[in-house]
């Protein structure tokens, strides 16, 4: 009985495989993609507000690229509720942090004195956003094809 060297006893792993050109360039991709987040907050001691200024929207516009992708993309389904989540997550944000809000007109000492905290802003946009697409998701969670484009 011949026994196969990958199944013999006291080794750990099997034959080396060579390595899937696929894999290393997303993990090359994913490396980029890191670094480029981790370095973001350092662009304007490079760059200056101005370049700041303009890799602002190319970022929004990359994350809604990436949302169309997921949803018709990976998913198969025509659904445009996504950009429109995203506008409210927006609205609700500049709601948050104007200065001319009607909330922050509230004496300083209220539950909405948080008002020009960004970061507690951005989890508030995040919690409204969410909450509209619960409530517009739940109702079309059996629809299909132009019908769920219809109704988002």
């Amino acid at each position: 009985m011949q026994t196969d060297i990958r199944m013999t006893p006291g080794r750990r792993s099997y034959v080396e495989e060579p390595a899937d050109p696929q894999q290393t360039r997303n993990r090359i991709l994913q490396a980029t993609a890191m670094a480029i987040v981790l370095a973001y907050p350092f662009l304007d001691l490079f760059f200056g507000w101005q370049a700041l200024l303009a890799f602002i929207p190319m970022m929004l516009m990359i994350t809604l690229a990436l949302g169309l992708n997921i949803v018709v993309g990976y998913a198969g389904l025509l659904d445009l509720g996504y950009a429109a989540f995203y506008a409210i997550g927006a609205y609700a944000a500049a709601f948050f942090t104007s200065p001319n809000s009607p909330l922050a007109s509230v004496l300083p000492g209220s539950p909405f004195a948080w008002m020009q905290d960004f970061w507690v802003a951005m989890i508030m946009a995040v919690l409204v956003a969410g909450c509209a697409g619960a409530l517009l998701g739940a109702p079309t969670l059996r629809l299909r094809g132009d019908y769920l484009a219809l109704v988002t």
